[in-house]
């Protein structure tokens, strides 16, 4: 395997106090996180950085190589993703530069671990000018943008259903992938030619708030039961 994976967890959430830390699937998030990533069997090592110890200490437990973070980087106030990135990128002293590097969140726990080997696959064997890889989930609805119609035109003379408008494409922060010295340059989640990777919308999920930290259980539940009814 020449790939990586890194995630990335503050000790100081503020939405979802020890967000990180919370209970999931009989587990923790980055517990969780940690056990996806390396049941993909995509990733040679899964690096978890943290200013908490509490956060690092569960996800050595669960296999994954921890580096502790400084405070600032830690800081969305005052610090900057790219700085955040370029920090994380920094730390990683034993991972080569030409190695595949995948920046996962522990706030998307619903995907699958097929689906981080296949983007692993997908962006090493990819032929395109693409110098990275974005996951992404598509949306068919009416929308609009700056009080103009964007996908459809309302005054065509047959009013077109949701399921036959050309898809939205939305970053969901699932999975983002470069190699680390293209991400070590830009200092940001992905290049400026990134091959869009679609993924279910139910597992690029994001959890932001108590109310979606129990709707991704419910929706693991239920992805579950559909499992084990077949």
């Amino acid at each position: 395997m020449s790939a990586i994976a890194v995630v990335v967890a503050r000790a100081g959430s503020s939405r979802v106090p020890r967000k990180a830390l919370r209970t999931f699937a009989g587990t923790t998030l980055v517990g969780w996180a940690v056990e996806r990533l390396l049941d993909s069997e995509a990733f040679r090592e899964v690096y978890v950085g943290s200013d908490g110890d509490e956060i690092l200490a569960e996800a050595e437990r669960h296999g994954a190589i921890a580096i502790k973070r400084d405070d600032y980087h830690c800081d969305e106030t005052r610090c900057s993703a790219n700085e955040m990135i370029g920090d994380m990128m920094d730390r990683l002293s034993d991972v080569s530069l030409s190695e595949t590097v995948c920046w996962a969140h522990p706030t998307n726990p619903l995907v699958l671990p097929s689906t981080y080997a296949r983007a692993v696959e997908v962006f090493e064997s990819d032929e395109t000018d693409a110098d990275s890889l974005v996951s992404v989930g598509p949306v068919q609805r009416h929308a609009w943008f700056r009080g103009r119609p964007l996908n459809h035109d309302p005054r065509s003379p047959r009013h077109q259903l949701a399921g036959e408008l050309e898809p939205i494409q939305f970053q969901d922060g699932a999975i983002f992938i470069q190699t680390r010295m293209a991400m070590a340059q830009n200092c940001y989640f992905h290049g400026t030619t990134p091959l869009l990777f679609e993924i279910d919308s139910t597992e690029g999920f994001d959890v932001d708030t108590e109310a979606d930290l129990r709707m991704a259980a419910f929706l693991l539940a239920e992805r579950e039961a559909a499992c084990h009814s077949r």
